[in-house]
């Protein structure tokens, strides 16, 4: 006589719990995931704080990340400002037809080029002021082209500078007419370096950080069941 004990008569209790671990694995990934997305975005906004001068501090803080759910355990980290793409993988930055990149210059006044007059030309949170941008300061320009100045003019205006090493906005000092501040560089197209790497950064976070956060996701889940 033999009775048989079959590890298949526990069918429905083995579905159950095979059920319960899946939705702990599910539950497991998603807390995992978001966790990574977020510690990816402080260390993306750090990095940005590190490579660029933050005039604005609200606007590294408009990196997003749009939550990761037990159905689509994917989270997305994502920058709403498009133009600001080169600054993460380089690149040439070309300017629209007709006109010219407008570059702040670090060159000094007169034949000393060191630090340039724009840069004391700047608000207390560090943008320019509108006085000195290029649009205002070629004001004056566009509407005298082609007319002479008398000497001992009061106040020197703006203007373009053709040169041996480009085109740039210049402007004489009142006080001193034999010295030039060079305020803008002026080229075609400037080389924009790849500085803030942003899915880099994404990316090495979520290998370093991912796979421990997931065990310890899982691991509490598994202790506190729902």
């Amino acid at each position: 006589m033999n009775a048989v004990i079959n590890f298949k008569d526990l069918g429905s209790a083995v579905k159950k719990q095979m059920e319960d671990i899946q939705k702990q694995i599910r539950f497991a990934q998603m807390k995992a995931v978001n966790e990574v997305a977020f510690k990816a975005r402080t260390n993306i906004i750090s990095a940005y704080k590190a490579k660029f001068h933050c005039r604005n501090s609200t606007f590294p803080k408009t990196v997003k990340v749009a939550k990761a759910t037990k159905e689509n355990p994917a989270a997305t980290i994502s920058f709403p400002h498009d133009f600001f793409y080169l600054n993460d993988v380089g690149g040439d930055k070309k300017a629209q037809s007709g006109k010219s990149l407008a570059v702040p210059t670090s060159v000094g006044a007169g034949t000393t080029w060191e630090s340039g007059q724009i840069q004391s030309a700047r608000t207390p949170k560090g943008s320019i002021k509108k006085s000195m941008k290029p649009a205002e300061l070629l004001k004056h320009y566009n509407a005298h082209k082609g007319k002479v100045r008398g000497a001992g003019t009061a106040t020197p205006h703006a203007f373009i500078l053709d040169s041996k090493k480009g085109n740039f906005l210049a402007r004489r000092e009142k006080n001193r007419r034999n010295v030039m501040d060079f305020l803008y560089f002026l080229p075609n197209m400037g080389d924009v370096p790849g500085r803030w790497d942003f899915v880099k950064i994404s990316r090495t976070t979520a290998e370093r950080h991912l796979e421990k956060e997931f065990d310890k996701a899982l691991k509490w889940a598994l202790e506190h069941p729902k």
